[in-house]
């Protein structure tokens, strides 16, 4: 009996962990030095982070966002993910959440989608080769 009152307790403690988060997987075609750790803005808010990645058989990475629960009406249908230079973290990335269209329905958690790279960020990576 007692062990099935830890096993139980042990269970929830891992669910009451989980739940303060949502994770969203995003497909960008390259890193551009996007690192596990770096974060997730929404309005240039920290909303989360990059959790980590994986290199997919079709040539793509796939980015574990974890964005706090407080930031879940921000992940609709409507939402976009953008990779840009961090403007709070000098040499760092972040994924900005951006909403292109009011309501939609929410993304549930594990949702996947497919992420764009913010264009002044390869204009600045363009400069940086001469």
């Amino acid at each position: 009996m007692r062990s099935k009152v830890i096993i139980g307790f042990i269970l929830l403690l891992v669910l009451a962990c989980r739940a303060d988060h949502v994770r969203i997987n995003v497909h960008f075609d390259a890193l551009h030095g996007l690192q596990r750790e770096d974060r997730v803005l929404f309005e240039n808010n920290p909303a989360g982070m990059v959790n980590g990645y994986e290199y997919r058989p079709d040539g793509t990475y796939a980015v574990e966002l974890k964005v706090d629960k407080g930031f879940s009406a921000a992940l609709t249908q409507y939402s976009q993910f953008r990779m840009i230079n961090d403007p709070g973290r000098a040499g760092h990335k972040a994924v900005e959440i951006v909403v292109t269209r009011a309501g939609g329905e929410r993304l549930p958690d594990n949702a996947s989608g497919k992420g764009v790279v913010a264009r002044d960020m390869l204009l600045a990576k363009e400069l940086e080769a001469g």
